[in-house]
């Protein structure tokens, strides 16, 4: 799977928000469905 430069950078704005992003496990279970 490839990504644009702009998805990536969505991906990261929305794992970085710490107020209402997700949590580290969430994060971890979501990169490993997605094989990343």
């Amino acid at each position: 799977m490839h990504f644009t430069q702009d998805q990536l950078q969505a991906i990261a704005d929305a794992l970085a928000d710490t107020s209402a992003g997700l949590t580290g496990s969430e994060i971890a279970f979501l990169l490993r469905t997605c094989e990343i």
